[in-house]
C-alpha cells in the first residue's frame, strides 16, 4: 500500500515542520526533512499517475516505496514522542509494535533508499513508462459465443426481468439506454442474458448484438464483435479494414433497423464515449443495455432515466437457487436445514451461491457433508472457484490509489458490522489517508471518498439519518475477505484472534494489528492497535492501565478507550491528538475534564460519557497559556457542564454539540449552567440537549415541577434534538424562527402542554419532524406552517389526530406512526385517502404497533 505509506510519511514530516513545539527535534535536520518531504510529494505524483499500470517494474517500485516510507515514518515518529506522564504508555505500545515489525534502521539509510527509488522513477518517466502487461480481457460477441447463447439460471429476479422487458419493448420510440448496476457477482450479466434470450424480446427486435468490454478493451475488437452479430459473419475484407471503415460499416448495419445492443461490463466513461456515436437513433424503438459496477457510469450514459439497480436475494430465493445449482430435489427434506444455513452464509450473493452449489453437486447429499460446508462457506468459495475471486478482485484492482487504503481499511471491522460513518471518517482522517483539497475540510474529502466507494458498489448503505446523509454503512462478507486478503498481501493490516491464555503473534508484518477475542463478535475500530479487553492486553504484554478498548494511531491523532478513573492532566502532551473518545466504566461516577484540555490545539472531536467541561476558573494552571481549540467540531458530554462565556469562546467553532444532564444535583439549577450562552455558538449546526435520568423523571410526577431550562439557539442550527426540557409550547417560536433548521426531534417531555399552535412564516426549511412520547393532545397546524416538510414521525403520542391540512403539504413524502392512538391512525388513513382522491399517490404511510388488535389490523390494512 505504497500510496498510504507515502501519505503517512508526508503527514509526519508536515507535523514536525509546522509545529512550534517540535522545533527542538529539527536542529540541523530541517533541510533534510524538507528535502524528504519534496521527494515524498514526487513519489505521490508518480503513484497517482501509474495506478492503472500493473507491470512488474511498477509493482516492484511500489513495494520499495511502501517499505521505505513506512520505515522512515516510524523512525521519525519515534523521535517525536515525549516520554512524560501519560505519553510513556502510548510510546511503549507503539515502539513494541515497531520493534516487532521492523528492525532499527538509521534514517540516513532510508533516505538513500528513497534517492535510489527516485532515480528509478525518473528513468521510468524518461523512458515513457512501461506498457501495461496485463492480458486484455477477451471480448465476446452475441449469438456466436456460448456466453450469449445459453442463459444462466436466474432465481429471484422475475420482477427484474419483467421490468427490464417492459423498458425494452415499451412505447418510447426514441433510442433508450438502460444501465444495469450492482456489485460484482450480483447477477447483472445473468439478468441481461436472460432478457437478451427471451423469446418475446428476440421477436421484437430486428437485430441483436452483445459485446463484453471489461477493464482493458480494444475499440477494433469491439467493432468486430458487434459486426459479427449485425452481419452474417466477419469477412476477410472486414478484418483488413481500418477502425474508421469498421465504424461506418457498423453504423450502416444498424441504420433503419430496430436493434438491441448489450454492452456488458463497462468500467470507464471513455469506453462509452468511444462507441456511443456508432448507434443511430431512427426513433424505431431501439435499445442499448449496459451493465456496470459503477453508478457514476450509469448516470453518465443515461442521466434522464433511472438505471436498474440490482438487489441481493432474500433467504428463500437464495435457498431455491442453491437447490438448482446443487441439483437437489424437493424430497431431500433432511438437507433443508443445512441448505438454508449455507444459503444464508453465502450472504445472498448469486455468485457465491453458484460456486457453493457447484461444490455440493459433486458430493454425496448427506447431512454431514452439508453441515461441514455450511460452517466453512468462505473457505470453499476461496478454494473452489478462482473465477469468483477474480470477479471480485477486479473491483479492487481498478480502484485508484487514493481509494485503496480506504477500502482495505474496512477489513478492521468484523463480519456483519454496521459501521457508523462518523467514526469511519474520523479514523480515515487520523490515519492520513486523505489528500487535502483546497476549500474542503478533511471530513468533506472523506465523505467524497466514501460516496465513491458506494458508487462503485463496494460499500453498502445501511442507514440514512433524518437529514438524508449516510449514517451507517457496511461491506459484504466476500468483499471483507477480499480486504483481508489484499491487506495481508500489501502488509496493510493483520487481524488476529486471541484468548486470555494465548500469546500474540505479530510475525506477518502487518502495518495495522487488529486484536480481539474469539468470543467477541464486534470490536471497536482501529487503525494501528486494538485491544478487546484486559486479558488481551496481558497476552499482548501491553500497557495494563488501559482497561477495555484502546485505539491508537501512530501520529497520536485518534485515541479511544474505556476507563474507571479520571483522565490524567498529562493528556495534553499529545499535541497532535484530533479525536478523543473516553467511555466511563462506572456510569455513576462523574468527573470533570482536566483544564489542560484547553492546551490541545489540534482537537477536533471530543466524545465523553459521565464527565463535564472544565471552566478556566476551576483549575487554572500556573504559567499556562490557554489555547482554545479553534478547530473543535464535535463535542459530546454527559454531566454537569457549565457553558460560561469563556467556555463558549473556546468552542465557538463547534459544529456538533451533545449535552446531557441526568443527575440529581442538576435539578432546578439550569441557570447555573449558562445554557442561554449556547446562542453564541454561531457555527453550531447540530445540537442535542437531553435532560432526564431516573431522579429527574421521578420529580416530574411530584407536586413540585422543575422550572424549564433557559435555552437559546444559535442561528445556523440545522438539526435540533430536545428531551426532558419541559419548555412551554409558546417557546416553540424561538425554534420555528431558526432560518436553517431542517430536522427537529422532540423526545419525552421536551415540551409541556396539551396544545401546539404553530405560527405561519416559521419552519420554512424544516424537512423532518419527530414527536416521541409527547403529551401533546391537539396540534393546530396546516400546510402553511410547514411548507417544506417531507417526513413526519409520531411515536407513542397522545395526539388525537393529525390535522388534515398536513396532507396538503406539497413536499410531504412519508407519515410514520408507532404505537399511537387509534384515532390518530384513522386520521392518517383518511388523510392519505383524501390525497389519493386528488391524484397524489406519492404519500407513503407506515403504521407500526407492538401489540395489535383485530380492529387495528383492519385499519392498518386500509393504509
Amino acid at each position: 500500500m505504497a500510496y498510504a505509506a507515502v501519505l503517512s510519511l508526508m503527514e509526519t514530516l508536515k507535523q514536525i515542520l509546522d509545529a512550534d513545539d517540535q522545533q527542538h527535534l529539527l536542529d540541523h535536520k530541517k533541510h533534510q526533512f524538507e528535502s524528504l518531504l519534496g521527494k515524498a510529494c514526487s513519489l505521490q505524483d508518480f503513484l497517482e499517475d501509474s495506478w492503472q499500470t500493473s507491470s512488474e517494474a511498477v509493482q516492484s517500485l511500489e513495494q520499495r516505496i511502501r517499505e521505505a516510507a513506512y520505515t522512515g515514518d516510524d523512525l521519525i515518529m519515534s523521535r517525536m514522542s515525549r516520554t512524560e506522564g501519560f505519553l510513556w504508555q502510548v510510546k511503549f505500545m507503539l515502539q513494541t509494535l515497531i520493534s516487532a515489525f521492523w528492525p532499527d534502521q538509521d534514517l540516513e539509510k532510508v533516505i538513500e533508499e528513497i534517492d535510489s527509488i527516485m532515480k528509478e522513477v525518473m528513468e521510468f518517466k524518461d523512458g515513457g513508462g512501461v506498457k501495461d502487461s496485463r492480458p486484455r480481457n477477451s471480448l465476446t460477441a452475441g449469438p456466436s459465443t456460448q456466453a450469449a447463447r445459453v442463459a444462466d439460471t436466474m432465481v429471484g429476479f422475475d420482477d427484474d426481468l419483467v421490468q427490464l422487458k417492459d423498458r425494452l419493448i415499451g412505447q418510447q420510440s426514441k433510442l433508450q439506454i438502460i444501465p444495469i448496476v450492482g456489485m460484482g457477482g450480483i447477477g447483472k450479466t445473468t439478468l441481461a442474458k436472460n432478457t437478451y434470450q427471451d423469446p418475446f424480446v428476440v421477436y421484437h427486435f430486428d437485430i441483436r448484438a452483445w459485446v463484453t468490454v471489461s477493464q482493458e478493451y480494444c475499440l477494433r475488437e469491439i467493432l468486430l464483435c458487434l459486426l459479427d452479430c449485425t452481419t452474417k459473419g466477419l469477412t476477410n475484407e472486414m478484418h483488413e479494414e481500418g477502425d474508421e471503415e469498421l465504424c461506418i460499416r457498423l453504423y450502416k448495419s444498424l441504420k433503419g433497423r430496430r436493434y438491441l445492443v448489450v454492452i456488458d461490463d463497462v468500467w470507464t466513461t471513455k469506453a462509452w464515449d468511444d462507441i456511443k456515436m456508432l448507434f443511430p437513433d431512427d426513433s424505431s424503438g431501439s435499445r442499448i443495455v449496459l451493465t456496470t459496477r459503477l453508478s457514476n457510469i450509469a448516470a453518465y450514459v443515461n442521466s434522464c432515466n433511472p438505471h436498474h439497480q440490482m438487489r441481493f436475494l432474500n433467504d428463500d430465493e437464495s435457498w431455491k437457487l442453491l437447490q438448482e445449482k446443487a441439483c437437489v430435489e424437493e424430497n431431500y427434506l433432511e438437507l433443508e436445514k443445512f441448505g438454508k444455513e449455507i444459503a444464508e452464509n453465502c450472504r445472498v450473493l448469486p455468485l457465491t451461491i453458484a460456486v457453493i452449489g457447484g461444490v455440493l453437486s459433486k458430493h454425496d447429499k448427506t447431512q454431514d457433508i452439508w453441515e461441514h460446508i455450511a460452517k466453512n462457506v468462505s473457505s470453499f468459495v476461496t478454494s473452489n472457484d478462482e473465477q469468483c475471486l477474480r470477479i471480485l478482485s477486479l473491483s479492487y484492482n481498478y480502484l485508484p490509489h487514493h481509494l485503496r487504503p480506504c477500502f482495505l481499511y474496512m477489513g478492521v471491522f468484523p463480519e456483519d458490522y454496521e459501521i457508523r460513518v462518523s467514526k469511519l471518517i474520523k479514523l480515515w482522517v487520523a490515519e492520513g489517508f486523505l489528500k487535502p483539497i483546497i476549500s474542503q475540510s478533511l471530513e468533506e474529502v472523506a465523505m467524497k471518498y466514501l460516496q465513491d466507494l458506494i458508487d462503485r458498489n463496494l460499500v453498502l448503505i445501511r442507514q440514512r439519518g433524518s437529514n438524508g446523509m449516510i449514517k451507517s454503512c457496511s461491506i459484504h462478507d466476500l468483499l471483507l475477505d477480499l480486504c483481508l486478503r489484499e491487506g495481508r498481501k500489501e502488509k496493510f493490516l493483520c487481524v488476529t484472534k486471541v484468548t486470555a491464555n494465548t500469546s500474540l503473534n505479530v510475525t506477518n508484518g502487518g502495518r495495522r494489528l487488529i486484536i480481539y477475542e474469539n468470543s467477541v463478535k464486534g470490536h471497536d475500530a482501529s487503525a494501528s492497535l486494538i485491544r478487546a479487553n484486559n486479558d488481551t492486553l496481558k497476552s499482548a504484554s501491553a500497557v495494563r492501565s488501559f482497561i477495555v478498548q484502546v485505539v491508537l494511531i501512530q501520529h497520536h491523532q485518534y485515541l479511544a478507550y474505556t476507563t474507571n478513573g479520571k483522565l490524567p492532566s498529562s493528556i495534553s502532551v499529545l499535541r497532535n491528538l484530533q479525536t478523543l473518545i473516553v467511555h466511563q466504566m462506572i456510569m455513576s461516577f462523574l468527573f470533570k475534564l482536566p483544564p489542560e484540555i484547553w492546551e490541545m490545539p489540534q482537537l477536533r472531536h471530543i466524545c465523553f460519557t459521565e464527565c463535564a467541561l472544565p471552566d478556566l476558573c476551576c483549575g487554572q494552571i500556573e504559567g499556562a497559556v490557554f489555547i482554545f481549540p479553534g478547530r473543535l467540531e464535535t463535542l459530546q458530554l454527559s454531566g454537569i457542564s457549565c457553558f460560561t462565556e469563556d467556555n463558549c469562546r473556546r468552542v465557538e467553532n463547534v459544529k456538533k454539540l451533545g449535552i446531557k444532564y441526568d443527575h440529581a444535583s442538576a435539578r432546578g439549577q439550569w441557570e447555573r449552567y449558562s445554557l442561554n450562552n449556547l446562542g453564541q455558538l454561531h457555527e453550531l449546526e447540530n445540537l442535542k440537549c437531553l435532560f432526564g435520568g431516573q431522579d429527574y423523571l421521578m420529580l416530574l410526577t411530584s407536586p413540585r415541577k422543575l422550572p424549564p431550562p433557559m435555552l437559546t439557539f444559535p442561528p445556523n442550527l440545522k438539526k435540533l434534538t430536545l428531551s426532558g426540557c419541559l419548555l412551554p409550547w409558546e417557546d416553540m417560536t424561538h425554534i420555528g424562527s431558526l432560518p436553517k433548521l431542517e430536522v427537529l426531534k422532540l423526545h419525552r417531555n421536551a415540551f409541556s402542554g396539551d396544545v401546539w399552535e404553530p405560527i405561519e412564516g416559521e419552519f420554512l426549511r424544516l424537512k423532518y419532524l419527530k414527536l416521541h412520547h409527547m403529551d401533546l393532545a391537539e396540534w393546530r397546524a396546516d400546510e402553511t406552517h410547514f411548507p417544506s416538510l417531507q417526513h413526519l414521525i409520531l411515536k407513542i403520542c397522545r395526539l388525537k389526530e393529525i390535522p388534515s391540512g398536513i396532507g396538503e403539504i406539497p413536499t410531504l413524502e412519508l407519515i410514520q406512526l408507532d404505537d399511537c392512538y387509534i384515532s390518530t391512525v384513522t386520521s392518517a388513513i383518511h388523510l392519505k385517502e383524501e390525497q389519493q382522491s386528488l391524484g397524489n399517490d406519492g404519500l407513503k404511510l407506515f403504521i407500526n404497533y407492538s401489540t395489535v388488535t383485530e380492529s387495528t389490523k383492519k385499519l392498518i390494512s386500509r393504509a
